[in-house]
């Protein structure tokens, strides 16, 4: 039905997750790589455009057009 509107699917440093920046529903998917499956859903305060992960911690980085966080 075209809801999620996905922009770009990146994947976790160590490959075992992929994160899909939903655009359509302004939220990132994060799924297991091994079987495809749903791990989580991560609701942005905006577009989500990018990811970036950090080399030191076990943090992702997004940004995000449209923000409406104050």
């Amino acid at each position: 039905n075209g809801i999620y509107k996905p922009y770009e699917v990146d994947f976790s440093p160590d490959y075992s997750k992929y994160y899909v920046m939903c655009q359509g529903t302004n939220e990132v998917r994060i799924f297991n790589a091994s079987n495809d499956s749903l791990i989580g859903i991560v609701p942005t305060t905006g577009v989500p455009q990018m990811i970036s992960f950090s080399t030191k911690f076990p943090y992702a980085f997004v940004s995000c057009m449209e923000d409406s966080a104050n």
